[in-house]
């Protein structure tokens, strides 16, 4: 056949006696009496559904023609302009049905994600579903209809590319994300116990064989419905057989919960959510087990033998139930049931015995008092480790204490002893002949006469204690003024004017004084805070030079007086070195986190409250030698000198 015929053939647009007979025959629904197979919007869902529909239309009818086919999609769909797309689509006219498919389907990427399915898609579902009860039915099988849907989308899509996407441990561990602590701890102990009681039933078996049945055993001996259990695969529903399990301790009941797949964590769940209705549901992280409060209540046995037999594999050890104690009715003894399923009848469902059975509450309490005692155990030991530790904790604390106390009185004890040897200078070399403190004279140098001359000796005119940190504490600057520009709030180191002048290269620190750099005159500074200040002295000498123009951008500077500088600003020196008050500080913040960490973990330290100033001299510190040292540091901080 040539392409121009196959081509003919298969465009639906060209009429022939057969294709005009199969659409007049009655086979074929007219557009007006299928508004359930017609096509009614441009949605992915609608698109797929409208295919679904008519590939089952097909089948029915059998059609095998391409054109037939491909002439029915377009007859069933509604929107005009939709369908006139569709037609114009090259594959409508010169290809088959399924490259026409093909390429409809191409235009919804959604529809790709519908029919493969997606890990994103997973995500989003288990998402929608946070803490689940286990008597939240409806929405626990809401949740289960819409994982298996798409894990089962993934599975086939993973077997089509030979490759695997998701493990059975990730989808187990993701589906219990969704449920709340109570159902996943019911869970946990009924798969505890159906993995005990599946490897009693293997120990069993290996015990037992080799030996010939006996004659006229019962059908359910030889594996078939009568007394003893159905017996199944045990690798259908386990994560991988008898060697991936180790026996079960204390420390390794979650690691076996997730090593079931999915459909048993499934199945079991849906087991649990039947067996918990609301009248004996334990509400919050509590383990599900029947308390002695439902003492005379119809109640499910199978939460007694499940939790007995975990309780077992804890190595919990519990008393023996009275011989008279009823566990299931007679009517359940005859059932047929998997490995690990306990007998159950449903609450008022009025199947089995007239009288259900019923947990006697002296059990209770002896099951109770059994986790109840092992806790105890579990506490007592951790309250002896917590207190071991707060015991080193405590000896480290007091070392780390005594350590930054030794530190402290050394540098404190230094700097007071460096303060004496100064004292005792500067008393050899007063004028007054006594004890009294001198600061040390300025050393200067001049153009004309002999260097290394020294000026007069300074004096104070302040009261001690009222420069900053001189009071041990961050005291008051309101009366603060500084030697060089005579502005308050700031000393001569922190001189903002001084600084700008020294940036611009107007003046320079020269042997304790100030080069004037345009004139090249040096200028002695104020040593005593009288008088009109150094700056006053620089202008006079640029003016007397000609060089008055020099400090019109100083001039035009507006420096704003600011309040007192904070503690922060006085913590490191000229050089960016921190202060002994700066370490010290650190040292206390440091040590009161330490200590509030181990008393009050979960809590945030309190802020040190304020320290007063110190006003009088420490313990064994004369009170003249105090004021001395108090002096030292007022006239230290004015120095703008290394």
């Amino acid at each position: 056949m040539t392409a121009a015929g196959a081509t003919r053939d298969l465009n639906p647009e060209i009429p022939t006696e057969d294709l005009a007979n199969f659409f007049t025959s009655k086979k074929v629904p007219p557009f007006w009496k299928n508004t359930n197979l017609v096509l009614q919007d441009d949605l992915p869902e609608s698109v797929w559904s409208y295919f679904d529909r008519l590939e089952s239309m097909f089948e029915q009818l059998g059609v095998t023609e391409d054109r037939y086919k491909k002439r029915l999609v377009t007859e069933y769909v509604h929107p005009t302009r939709l369908k006139e797309q569709w037609k114009r689509l090259p594959a409508y006219k010169s290809g088959t049905y399924e490259q026409f498919k093909t390429v409809i389907m191409s235009f919804y990427p959604e529809i790709r994600s519908l029919t493969e399915g997606s890990v994103e898609n997973l995500q989003r579902i288990m998402s929608m579903y946070r803490g689940i009860l286990p008597r939240e039915h409806q929405k626990l099988m809401n949740l289960i209809k819409g994982v298996q849907e798409e894990v089962s989308k993934i599975r086939d899509w993973e077997a089509r590319n030979d490759t695997t996407i998701l493990t059975e441990q990730q989808l187990v561990g993701e589906f219990l994300n969704c449920l709340d602590t109570s159902f996943r701890n019911a869970i946990q102990i009924k798969l505890t116990a159906m993995y005990e009681q599946s490897k009693q039933l293997e120990r069993m078996k290996k015990r037992d064989k080799g030996k010939a049945p006996a004659a006229g055993t019962s059908a359910g001996a030889a594996g078939g419905e009568g007394d003893n259990p159905q017996e199944e695969d045990e690798a259908d529903w386990l994560g991988g057989g008898d060697e991936m399990y180790d026996p079960i301790t204390l420390t390794k009941v979650v690691p076996v919960l997730y090593k079931y797949n999915l459909n048993r964590v499934i199945y079991v769940a849906q087991l649990v959510s039947r067996e918990q209705p609301e009248n004996v549901m334990v509400s919050g992280g509590d383990p599900p087990f029947v308390p002695s409060a439902n003492k005379g209540k119809n109640v499910p046995s199978g939460f007694a033998n499940d939790l007995a037999a975990a309780l077992k594999a804890l190595g919990v050890v519990v008393p023996q139930q009275p011989a008279g104690m009823q566990t299931h009715s007679a009517s359940q003894k005859g059932q047929s049931l998997p490995p690990g399923i306990l007998p159950w009848t449903p609450l008022g469902s009025g199947m089995g015995d007239s009288k259900p059975a019923k947990v006697k509450s002296e059990a209770d309490d002896n099951m109770l008092g059994a986790i109840l005692g092992k806790m105890d155990s579990f506490a007592k030991d951790i309250k002896s480790e917590v207190g071991e530790i707060k015991k080193g904790q405590s000896a480290m604390m007091m070392e780390m204490e005594q350590r930054i106390e030794q530190k402290l009185d050394r540098k404190i004890q230094d700097q007071f002893n460096q303060f004496k040897q100064m004292s005792a200078r500067a008393a050899v070399t007063g004028s007054d002949g006594d004890n009294t403190y001198k600061p040390p004279a300025r050393r200067f140098a001049t153009n004309s006469g002999p260097p290394g001359g020294f000026s007069a000796t300074p004096s104070f005119a302040r009261a001690p204690g009222q420069y900053g940190y001189s009071t041990g504490t961050w005291g008051s600057v309101n009366n603060l003024e500084c030697w060089f520009c005579k502005q308050p709030g700031h000393s001569v180191r922190r001189c903002e004017t001084r600084d700008d002048l020294m940036r611009r290269q107007i003046i320079a620190i020269e042997g304790g004084n100030y080069r004037v750099i345009p004139n090249n005159e040096l200028v002695i500074p104020i040593a005593d805070g009288q008088g009109e200040g150094t700056l006053k002295k620089i202008e006079r000498s640029l003016e007397k030079s000609g060089h008055k123009n020099v400090l019109q951008a100083v001039q035009e500077v507006q420096y704003v007086q600011e309040g007192p500088v904070p503690p922060e600003l006085h913590w490191q020196d000229e050089y960016g070195r921190p202060t002994n008050s700066r370490l010290a500080h650190e040292i206390t913040q440091i040590k009161e986190m330490l200590v509030q960490g181990v008393v009050q973990p979960n809590r945030l330290p309190e802020p040190a409250p304020e320290e007063p100033p110190v006003t009088s001299p420490p313990a064994g510190v004369d009170a003249r030698q105090w004021e001395q040292f108090q002096q030292f540091l007022a006239f230290q901080n004015q120095q703008g000198f290394p």
